[in-house]
Parts: C-alpha cells; structure tokens; sequence
C-alpha cells in the first residue's frame, strides 16, 4: 500500500485506545509557510500528506509518540491500480466508485476555489487594490472553476440591496 505503518495491538487494546481519543488527521503542509510540519520536522512539499495520530498512544509533546504520515496521491494511485486491467483502463464495474471519488475530490477543490476567490474578494475590499492587473474583477466578475468535464464558474454579483457575494454558474458545454 503506502508508507503508513500501524503497529498491530489486540482488538480491545486498540479499540479501548480509540474510545479514549479519536485518531487525530492533520494536513502538515498548512505549516510549511513556517518551514516546518508542525511537529518539529521539515516543511512538508506534497499538499496532499496526511499526519496520522492516535492521542492515546502519545500526543504532540511526547517525542516518542507514533505518528504515521501517508500521501493521499498514493492512497488513490493505490486503489486505481487495484482496479486498472493490463490495457491500462479501469475495470468498468469500477467507474461509479471511481466517478463517486472524483466527484467527492472535485467538490472539496471547489469548496477550496470559492473560499480562495472570497478571501481574495475580502483582502481586495480591505485594501481597495485589485489583485491581480489585468484579471476583470467587480459585479459581473467571473473566476474558472472546475475541470474540462465539470465546473463552472464563481461570478463576483451585487444584488439589489448592494450587498455582494459569489455565486457558482454552470459554464454550458462542459
């Protein structure tokens, strides 16, 4: 699989260690502005680790405590050669997992996209500068979103009381 590693333990140890705690999943690349992971190491590089802690084991303070770090990119490169036939395609009675999954991803991304594009709209507002020369911004402003196959686009609107907000417009023909 990948290069996480759980020390194996009797079911009711390890069951009674999780009733105490839940495991505790972390994203240490959000540190690495820091140049670190959070945990007294390096700066991660892949957005997509994952720190993996099961408090009763150890918390953050204890050196000795386990912590697994596992790459996400690995995780699904894993279940997709699972499931690919030597011709390099997937096994078709596979796509509704495979389309669940990337739908699942594509919605995070979104959901990451349209917070972005409102930060961005709060830093601007907050400084009255554009961001970004040459990038249309203000009412009618729309930003891409999405892939090729599924998107749409975030446009900056104002109603008609004035008050400003994103909105998630289908672009046709995707």
């Amino acid at each position: 699989m990948t290069d996480a590693r759980f020390v194996p333990h009797s079911g009711a140890l390890a069951e009674d260690m999780i009733d105490t705690a839940d495991p505790e999943v972390s994203l240490p690349f959000e540190w690495s502005l820091l140049d670190g992971d959070g945990s007294g190491g390096p700066a991660v590089t892949d957005p997509l680790i994952l720190d993996i802690e099961i408090p009763a084991m150890g918390d953050g303070d204890d050196p000795d405590a386990p912590m697994w770090r596992v790459a996400l990119g690995d995780v699904i490169d894993e279940v997709i050669s699972l499931h690919m036939w030597q011709d390099g395609t997937l096994d078709p009675e596979q796509l509704p997992m495979f389309t669940a999954l990337r739908d699942a991803l594509a919605a995070q991304a979104d959901k990451l996209s349209i917070l972005m594009i409102k930060g961005a709209q709060h830093e601007r507002s907050q400084t009255d500068q554009p961001l970004d020369a040459g990038t249309r911004r203000g009412p009618g402003a729309c930003h891409r979103l999405g892939s090729k196959d599924r998107g749409g686009d975030v446009c900056d609107s104002q109603d008609r009381d004035g008050l400003r907000g994103s909105t998630i417009e289908k672009t046709e023909g995707l």
